[in-house]
Formats: structure tokens, C-alpha cells, sequence
């Protein structure tokens, strides 16, 4: 989940037995999450290993899944949340995308942030100042639990200057060569192939636990204005950037459907219905916007 801060493969959310029955073969790997999975430092790392390590295994499924009953030409790579974003980089990617024929894009990818070159060598920057204090010499002598608290260093650093990389600090980046430009933007321009089969979904109510991780970064005099007219479209600003206005107007019945409520709520109670409409009507926008946008390019 989220690049850098919790999940795996055997997650009890991850569940491969009911996809068994249909005569699917599963396969589910685990990636190099956080710092050790995107930190990109001169000298050092490259930055992009985790999108690296789950494009290593696509290509020993594409090598070795006849062997256990599955078909290299019929595979499908499926991400959530997290995964999403990567699924969706890995459509977009020629060295990645000749190794799949279909997709299934499940929670918000169009919405994710990712990490641009500048942003990322900022981040080993200070990855790097901090090991040179915590550790023995520089921060390949660090230890793993080093490692991880330089980790939240650096993440609650980013986060404080900009509240909407509460959720991805650690995340792809477009380094022009592994990820040569933004996956939604090479999405919008027609880079997934026209004979790969998509399939965008979304789940209902996440935002919840996603949004509280937002309001531990506010502010303290800010938090109270979290359930609020203008936090609600400071957090759509977020989501959907300069198209923003359009997606109020779109959805501006649902939205004072959600304000009346939160209005007649507690304070816990208004923050789980601001999140739900943030969360249930993401995916729906995004993808109306991406059709548009599809349309309007041919």
C-alpha cells in the first residue's frame, strides 16, 4: 500500500483463492517498498527498484507460468491502490507492457502522485544529511532500522511543506528514462496499446483511513476546519489539480448532499462522510475526465 508504508503479497486483503476457482493461476510477488525501493542518490541508486523488481517478475511469469498451467499470452497484471499506479506505469512503459495483454486498474491511479526527478534527488538529500548523523559514515553503513527512520524523517519533512504527499512520499518517479514521463499523462495521450484490454474500478469508502493520514499533517489550528466548505475543496484541489472547478460542478449535487450531512454529524462522523464522497466519486470523475480527454486528443 501506498508505495512506502505498509503491505505485501499475504496480506489477508489479498485474496487470490476465489480467482483459483475460475481456473486462473495467481501470482503475487513482493517489491522493495520506501526508501529502499525509490530513493535515487548520485553515485548510489537509480531510484525506480521497486518498479524494477515487479517488472523482473512480470518477465519470469512471461518466461516460466506454462510451467505451472497458465498461458504468457494471456496474462493479466491487476494493482490496487498503490498497485494501481504501478499497474498503470506498466501499461504506459514499452519494457514493461510487451509482457501483459490486459490490465486491471483498481482504486484512484489516475489521481496518484508521482515524484519528479527534482523532488526525488531533494529527498536523497536529505536522506543523506540525516545518515551522516545517525550512522557509522554514509547511509550505505546504515542499518535497516536506520534506514527506516531516515525514512519517516525525510516523509514527514516533504509531507509538512505539502500536505498531499501524506500518501505518497515514497512513489514512482519520472526520471525520463525507466519512467520517462507522468504515467497519467502518457495514459491521456494514448501510450497503453490499443489492443490491451482495461479495466478501472475503484472500492468503496477507502478514503477513510487515507484521509485521517491527511489530517495528521495539518496543522494543529487547521484541523478543525477539516470537515469544512473550504477544506473539502482544498482536498478536490489536491485530487484533481487545475481541473478542480470542473469536478465541483460535476458532482455539485452529491457534494451538498455530503456537506448537509457533515453538518448534522460529530466531528468523527463528518470526516468519514467527507472522505467517503472524496473517495467514492475519485474514480468515477477521473475516469469520466480521462475519457474526455481520450476523446478530445483524437
Amino acid at each position: 500500500g501506498v508505495f512506502g508504508l505498509f503491505g505485501s503479497s499475504n496480506i489477508e486483503t489479498t485474496v487470490g483463492e476465489k480467482l483459483v476457482v475460475s481456473g486462473a493461476v495467481i501470482v503475487t510477488v513482493n517489491y522493495r517498498l520506501g526508501i529502499l525501493g525509490w530513493l535515487r542518490a548520485k553515485n548510489l541508486s537509480a531510484g525506480n527498484m521497486g518498479f524494477l523488481d515487479q517488472r523482473l517478475a512480470l518477465e519470469w511469469v512471461n518466461r516460466y507460468i506454462e510451467y505451472f498451467g497458465g498461458d504468457p499470452d494471456k496474462v493479466i497484471l491487476a494493482g490496487h491502490s498503490a498497485g494501481a499506479k504501478a499497474t498503470l506505469c506498466h501499461s504506459v512503459t514499452p519494457e514493461s507492457n510487451r509482457l501483459f495483454s490486459s490490465v486491471i486498474i483498481h482504486s484512484g491511479a489516475l489521481a496518484q502522485n508521482e515524484t519528479t526527478l527534482k523532488e526525488a534527488e531533494t529527498m536523497a538529500e536529505m536522506a543523506e544529511s540525516i545518515a551522516n548523523e545517525k550512522c557509522l559514515a554514509t547511509i550505505l553503513s546504515c542499518t535497516t532500522k536506520q534506514l527506516l527512520e531516515i525514512q519517516k524523517e525525510v516523509r514527514t519533512h516533504i509531507v509538512k511543506s505539502n500536505p498531499s504527499k501524506a500518501l505518497h512520499s515514497w512513489s514512482p518517479i519520472v526520471d525520463g528514462n525507466i519512467i520517462k514521463d507522468s504515467c497519467r499523462n502518457l495514459a491521456l495521450s494514448g501510450a497503453i496499446p490499443s489492443n490491451m484490454k482495461v479495466v478501472i474500478s475503484t472500492t468503496s469508502s477507502e478514503g477513510v483511513q487515507f484521509f485521517r493520514s491527511f489530517l495528521t499533517y495539518l496543522p494543529a489550528i487547521s484541523r478543525g476546519l477539516a470537515t469544512s466548505h473550504f477544506a473539502f475543496r482544498y482536498l478536490v484541489s489536491r485530487v484533481f489539480g487545475p481541473r478542480a472547478g470542473e469536478a465541483m460542478r460535476i458532482y455539485s449535487t452529491n457534494y451538498q448532499r455530503s456537506t448537509t450531512a457533515v453538518s448534522e454529524t460529530t466531528d468523527n462522523s463528518s470526516q468519514n462522510i467527507t472522505s467517503n464522497w472524496l473517495e467514492a466519486n475519485e474514480t468515477i470523475l477521473t475516469s469520466q475526465l480521462f475519457n474526455e480527454s481520450n476523446t478530445n486528443a483524437n
